[in-house]
């Protein structure tokens, strides 16, 4: 059985030299009796050559900050189209392929921080998202969000759960609620330019989007 975990909330590949983060980066800081948690969505795909390295970024990352950082991988573009042979598996999404389509990017991997801008851009590359990550930690939370209830029905393949928000501070835009479902430490294969030979069988993707329990954009 692979682990599943509720959330809230034509193309072409880039190489970077050396995105790997040095040293043991900064402390979040902190924010109050709500600890702020910050999203990072990453552009994604099972046939991308350079997707790897920016998944070794994420998972740094995560090591990092822990659970203040939340990581959903959304497998879009060509390069997650299923194919026969070893990349028959579809980890394609409606949620992932609408979110490709509004934040439109020819190129992958790529990443959004809590879909907000950073030096004037939501769609980044994976050199920045520690800067950008760290910068959201070090604000304050404006909603605190509690799972109240979780059911998995086995017979029907249903999840649902209760989700209670209490804000914080004021909020002078609209928020909406998104809750997602993702699934880590699924084995299959993955493109790999930096290994020999480049078809990986027994890749662990992390993270893997499968869908969303409330609308592609949540409610409001």
């Amino acid at each position: 059985v692979l682990p599943l975990a509720l959330l809230l909330l034509l193309a072409a590949c880039d190489r970077i030299d050396d995105p790997i983060l040095k040293g043991n980066g900064p402390t979040p800081p902190p924010s109050g009796d709500v600890q702020r948690k910050v999203l990072l969505e990453e552009y994604t795909g099972h046939k991308c050559p350079t997707c790897p390295e920016a998944h070794a970024v994420a998972q740094q990352l995560s090591d990092l900050y822990g659970d203040r950082l939340v990581i959903v991988s959304e497998h879009v573009s060509s390069l997650a189209n299923p194919e026969v042979g070893h990349y028959s598996t579809d980890f394609r999404t409606p949620e992932g392929n609408a979110y490709y389509a509004h934040w439109y990017t020819d190129i992958i991997p790529r990443g959004r921080v809590d879909r907000t801008l950073f030096n004037n851009n939501v769609i980044l590359t994976k050199v920045d998202w520690n800067d950008a990550v760290s910068a959201e930690l070090a604000k304050t939370a404006d909603v605190k969000v509690n799972f109240d209830a979780f059911t998995y029905d086995s017979g029907t393949h249903q999840v649902s759960t209760t989700v209670t928000c209490t804000i914080l501070n004021p909020v002078d835009h609209a928020l909406n609620l998104t809750v997602q479902l993702i699934e880590d430490h699924v084995t299959d294969w993955q493109y790999d330019a930096d290994v020999t030979p480049p078809d990986v069988p027994d890749y662990d993707h992390r993270h893997v989007l499968r869908g969303n329990l409330n609308g592609i954009w949540g409610e409001a």
